[in-house]
């Protein structure tokens, strides 16, 4: 399944905003990082190409940065990249807040949007580009048990 065609079963009042999302992070993201669609959610990962070890809580899938998923509740989109960076969260924070003029709905590397007008591309491609693979994987691999 191609990403187009997973935004295809999504609530129609999220599919233009999703398409854009999608194509502006395409933009945004660092090299190194590639797409992919596992049929339930668009994703960003550094391939086993580059990190053989893969995700350490299913080595055979790829190491996962950022990923979008639509539910009943809204748009969801996880980064790992804030989970282990705090300032990188608290900086998405600050930005989207002062611009939304809302509290950013946010989770420990999720960040939900409940309506499509609540979702601000720009802080999402900034989200985006902030973290190269080297960085990632500088802050990821100390972490992955597998290394302890």
């Amino acid at each position: 399944m191609t990403s187009e065609e997973l935004i295809q079963t999504w609530p129609e009042e999220w599919q233009p905003g999703v398409r854009s999302l999608v194509d502006t992070l395409r933009q945004s993201m660092p090299t190194g990082y590639e797409e992919r669609c596992d049929g339930k959610m668009i994703l960003w990962v550094i391939p086993h190409e580059t990190y053989p070890g893969g995700y350490h809580c299913d080595p055979k899938s790829p190491l996962p940065y950022i990923w979008l998923a639509v539910n009943k509740g809204g748009l969801s989109v996880y980064n790992f990249g804030m989970y282990m960076m705090p300032e990188i969260m608290e900086a998405y924070r600050t930005s989207y807040e002062a611009d939304a003029g809302r509290k950013a709905d946010m989770g420990k590397s999720c960040i939900k949007f409940k309506r499509p007008d609540h979702v601000r591309e720009s802080h999402l491609s900034d989200l985006a580009r902030r973290i190269s693979v080297q960085d990632y994987l500088a802050h990821y691999a100390p972490l992955d048990p597998r290394n302890r």
